[in-house]
């Protein structure tokens, strides 16, 4: 394809480049033609716009019929200068959402195209001019609509995105404050377990302790009642000796006493009798008073019985000593 030049072109601000079997747009070169406001490109084998076809802001009229088109760029709702778009016989099924920012657009025909059930309704025949700028109207609102609902969608997609970040922050956080929890209670009922066994182990160190206390008591008092019991038992046996040295150093005496004065001896058996006789009826009245347990008693007395000797024997003592005189006179005259 020859280059075209564009100046021979231009006429009156309209640039005409129809049935030039073109297959591209030479955007830069229109884009230089900043007075060109009509942009005639129908009847060429143009297939595709590129991205900087929506560069060319200053173009107000676009005709694009009779070409290969199966779609238009997502940007081309920047040409918001346009008021006039032909892209009749085309192969266009679907617009851009940008398209609904044209709002200066006034005239749009897109007859002869495999549009979408939905734009083909609202675009209607275009049969005049009438329909044609009802067209424009009607399409420019359905697609800035579409494009403020895809909007609310993707915003309330992204709310939704957020907050399920934000539950799931929210749940991490709670999982990570139980774990938590449950870790201070793990060591708080640790700490108490501890406590408790202390506890139980100061207890039994107590029990154990109390245990020994009183073994060592009933030791020690064990130990005083034996003691206690030998020197009782020691007492009896020297109470005991005793009373058997008084009877033999009295028969001692008694014999004595009778070969030395026959009639002083007589007297003195006589007070003896009297003394036993005493002794034993005082023996016989403190056993009907005492019976059996002033036996135990006594028995059990040790130093108690050891007094009761005593007193046995020191009145024993009186009574022989109030003889002795007179059994020392009676010697007196043997010599």
């Amino acid at each position: 394809m020859a280059k075209l030049n564009l100046k021979d072109r231009f006429e009156d601000g309209e640039l005409d480049l129809s049935m030039s079997d073109l297959e591209e747009v030479p955007v830069k070169e229109i884009n230089a033609m900043k007075k060109a406001k009509s942009l005639d490109l129908s009847n060429n084998r143009i297939a595709k716009l590129g991205k900087n076809f929506a560069t060319m802001t200053h173009i107000i009229k676009l005709d694009l019929g009779k070409n290969l088109l199966t779609e238009l760029p997502e940007n081309f709702g920047d040409m918001v200068q346009l008021k006039h778009l032909d892209l009749y016989g085309n192969k266009i099924d679907r617009l851009p959402l940008s398209f609904g920012k044209l709002s200066n657009l006034k005239w749009l025909d897109l007859k002869g195209n495999p549009l979408t059930p939905k734009l083909a309704e609202v675009a209607g025949q275009c049969l005049d001019a009438a329909e044609c700028a009802k067209c424009a109207r009607s399409v420019v609102a359905l697609l800035r609509n579409m494009a403020v609902s895809i909007e609310e969608e993707k915003a309330r997609r992204e709310q939704q995105r957020q907050l399920h970040l934000q539950q799931q922050a929210e749940a991490s956080n709670n999982q990570n404050a139980s774990q938590g929890q449950k870790k201070d209670k793990k060591k708080k009922k640790k700490a108490e377990n501890a406590d408790n066994q202390q506890k139980k182990a100061s207890v039994a160190e107590s029990k154990k302790s109390s245990k020994n206390q009183e073994n060592l008591k009933q030791q020690n008092g064990s130990g005083v009642k034996t003691k206690v019991a030998k020197e009782q038992k020691k007492g009896r046996s020297l109470g005991f000796y005793l009373f058997l040295l008084l009877i033999n150093l009295m028969a001692i005496a008694s014999l004595a006493l009778y070969f030395v004065d026959e009639n002083l001896f007589w007297k003195y058996v006589q007070t003896t009798q009297i003394f036993f006789k005493e002794t034993v009826a005082t023996v016989h009245n403190w056993w009907e008073t005492k019976g059996l347990q002033g036996v135990k008693d006594w028995a059990g007395g040790g130093l108690l019985a050891l007094e009761a000797a005593k007193t046995t024997i020191v009145q024993l003592y009186y009574n022989i000593s109030a003889e002795i005189p007179a059994y020392v006179e009676s010697v007196k005259k043997l010599f």
